[in-house]
């Protein structure tokens, strides 16, 4: 049954490598993956959304979200995908389609090209995917949320708000859109360890990493303890047009849970 959030057990094995936005790239973040020595027989890929869209291996992601070593929270472009077509996530009970227009993009081009059960499957795929993840590390309690946390909610707060039979799609637009942590941040090279306190940190929990926003500067950007790690590592295999015009070289970024503003 989909959950609309999840809790991993404790990785007593190997390690929790938590991956940026993916958008169909999934050769590319292989090859990234043999870099690290990522074992899947003891390591765990947790990705913080955006698993479709723009990339040419879209469809793709039906064969990833099947293996019991991947984990995904729902992204925006995830998200606009199942709402276009009218499949709503087990999880939401509250099927009032206000705000729904603001949850959709038009990148969907490649989902008309695959056939009716290949649609079917990414559909369904996509619609069991949770809103948060919490990973248990030996360093602490890590979330995983794609754009945000909603203001004023510690990470408690946070899974009551979504876990609410009332949660509806305008509750989900700051989880999957709000892009202050990916732009109010600064990189982590240029600020200490988060401060016990900071107002802008999230609660109950170590870190909480996301997704979303490519950073400025294509290094990882920390918000009190909430860390971007979005690098854009897709868009030279899905938009090699547009990441040649980049001031920054475009790259993937992937991070021990445990430590997450230290890229492996």
């Amino acid at each position: 049954m989909a959950e609309v959030f999840k809790r991993l057990p404790l990785n007593e094995s190997g390690r929790d490598i938590v991956v940026g936005d993916i958008h169909g790239a999934f050769s590319s973040l292989e090859q990234e993956l043999e870099r690290v020595d990522f074992d899947p027989a003891v390591d765990r890929l947790i990705c913080v959304g955006d698993l479709v869209d723009r990339g040419a291996e879209s469809g793709n992601v039906i064969h990833w979200l099947v293996e019991p070593w991947f984990h995904s929270v729902l992204g925006n472009h995830d998200a606009s995908l199942i709402l276009s077509e009218s499949r709503f996530p087990e999880w939401l009970q509250n099927h009032s389609r206000v705000c729904l227009g603001e949850h959709l993009c038009h990148e969907h081009n490649w989902f008309r090209a695959l056939s009716d059960l290949h649609q079917d499957a990414v559909l369904d795929a996509l619609a069991r995917l949770p809103l948060a993840i919490e990973i248990p590390t030996r360093e602490g309690l890590v979330g995983v949320v794609h754009a945000s946390v909603p203001p004023g909610l510690d990470w408690p707060g946070l899974v009551t708000h979504i876990c609410a039979s009332s949660l509806s799609l305008c509750d989900m637009l700051p989880l999957l859109w709000d892009r202050e942590a990916g732009s109010r941040g600064m990189p982590v090279a240029d600020v200490g360890p988060p401060v016990p306190g900071d107002p802008q940190s999230v609660g109950g929990v170590s870190h909480v990493i996301h997704g979303h926003t490519i950073t400025y500067d294509r290094t990882v950007w920390r918000l009190g303890n909430r860390v971007t790690i979005e690098t854009g590592g897709w868009l030279a295999a899905a938009r090699p047009d547009f990441e040649a015009r980049l001031s920054w070289p475009a790259h993937w970024t992937l991070v021990d849970a445990r430590y997450p503003d230290q890229p492996l």
